[in-house]
């Protein structure tokens, strides 16, 4: 829905959208991350409500068993790679997703203030132990979210 309010910036492709309202939740390969701000105010001390960032012009070049050509072929094909972060008032999301059709390992740093709520596995508590902010702030947070194939 961000990418709605700034479309010409948009990262994931309107098919995703697609997918996920069909599916009524994150398709496979996606995964979601969800950390706490105490602060609505960017760098220069703005008040930012929604702020997002996000990337998917990433080549991949190592997801074992495909080889580069073969994964370059699936991007030629317009298979993707996304990563996106985004803030709504105290809340934060790190989103990753792709449509090739393989798995890709995703390295979130281990920082108290994430938790995985998908794929769902254990019960989250909220707010998390730590803040983005305590962590460095959205750009810290962005650059270090990361992933390889």
């Amino acid at each position: 829905m961000a990418e709605y309010l700034h479309p010409v910036e948009r990262i994931i492709p309107i098919a995703e959208n697609n997918r996920f309202y069909t599916l009524q939740q994150p398709p496979a390969g996606y995964a979601v991350w969800l950390a706490h701000r105490t602060t609505y105010t960017d760098r220069a001390g703005k008040i930012v409500l929604v702020q997002g960032r996000g990337q998917h012009t990433q080549r991949v070049h190592y997801a074992p068993p495909a080889t580069a050509e073969q994964l370059h072929a699936l991007e030629d094909q317009g298979h993707a790679v996304y990563r996106f972060v985004l803030t709504i008032g105290h809340v934060m999301f790190l989103i990753f997703g792709h449509t090739f059709p393989l798995t890709f390992n995703i390295a979130v740093p281990d920082w108290e203030g994430f938790q995985r709520i998908w794929p769902v596995d254990v019960r989250k508590t909220w707010p998390s132990p730590k803040s983005a902010e305590e962590i460095g702030g959205f750009q810290t947070v962005y650059d270090a979210f990361t992933w390889e194939g």
